[in-house]
């Protein structure tokens, strides 16, 4: 049986970051489609790719925009961003915008291919210390008693998910560990989302650690075994 490819768009305008970029998906058995710009990416979008690499130096672009595009037209292309260091705020927008994971630049050799694996696997990885900057962003944006009594609140179930959201955990594994079916927890997210006013996962993540509803890290990198 022939293998399969797993093609993997990689959308970047400096050139050095799609070289190492193909050479880093290539050692995890990944085959690189490089795509120079957005208008690239859109004639590379009916190739069957498997995931989509997206570098935030676009040129033709605003990169955020691009992945919040992309993460809307084509839900089951997922997005992996990549960023340079000490562009905190848009590594927060870029995953607020539906990126399922997010890299610095020089961790591409060592990291993107088994971050590629994680989120087919439903996981949503990020370089050390970017978990910080989403702690940071709740800190800096307090909700106010008036805000917290404007919010309907969440049943224990709700707030069982939305923790389970919080750790990085897909629907299914959701469903396993609560112990209900794929279509309840989508029940369960969809009146969360409601109740809290968002729209996205990380919204409702970040709005539930400001009131007080989630505890810790979100998104935590998982333990290595």
């Amino acid at each position: 049986m022939e293998a399969q490819i797993r093609r993997v768009l990689v959308v970047a305008a400096h050139s050095g970051v799609r070289s190492a970029a193909a050479r880093a998906l290539a050692k995890g058995g990944f085959v690189a489609q490089p795509c120079a710009s957005v208008r690239d990416a859109q004639l590379a979008f009916a190739l069957d790719a498997v995931a989509i690499v997206v570098h935030l130096g676009l040129k033709d672009a605003d990169p955020v925009a691009f992945v919040r595009a992309v993460s809307k037209r084509k839900p089951n292309l997922p997005v992996l961003a990549l960023c340079p260091r000490g562009d905190d705020e848009r590594v927060v927008a870029t995953v607020r915008g539906g990126a399922r994971g997010c890299l610095y630049v020089d961790d591409i050799d060592a990291r993107l291919a088994p971050s590629l694996d994680e989120i087919l696997g439903g996981g949503r990885p990020m370089s050390r210390g970017m978990a910080g900057l989403f702690l940071e962003t709740v800190r800096r944006t307090r909700v106010s008693s008036q805000q917290q009594k404007a919010v309907r609140p969440l049943t224990p179930r709700e707030r069982a998910v939305l923790a389970e959201l919080g750790r990085g955990a897909t629907y299914e594994h959701v469903a396993e560990n609560l112990g209900v079916s794929l279509n309840t927890v989508r029940t369960f997210v969809r009146s969360i989302y409601d109740k809290l006013g968002v729209d996205s996962r990380v919204d409702a993540v970040l709005y539930g650690m400001r009131l007080g509803l989630l505890k810790g890290t979100p998104f935590p990198a998982p333990k290595s075994r």
